[in-house]
């Protein structure tokens, strides 16, 4: 098919993929959400993972977000 100079082609959805878009508009729509934000200076946390990136005896990449799960699980 044809739409304006794009052309595309539908592609039939496997079962599993039917059954998971499914699941999530149901859990989109039926389950009430909560949305939070809030902003943070993570110039400590950056500098700190740059260094354990850093060191040769490292066995773990450490992520941003491994240090905010670690924060949130073990407050101080």
């Amino acid at each position: 098919m044809e739409s304006g100079r794009r052309r595309y082609r539908d592609i039939e959805i496997s079962s599993i993929r039917r059954s998971i878009a499914k699941r999530l508009t149901y859990s989109k729509t039926a389950i009430p959400h909560q949305y939070i934000s809030i902003t943070s200076n993570v110039d400590q946390i950056l500098k700190l993972r740059k260094q354990m990136i850093s060191d040769p005896k490292a066995t773990v990449k450490v992520s941003v977000n491994d240090f905010i799960v670690k924060a949130v699980m073990h407050p101080s």
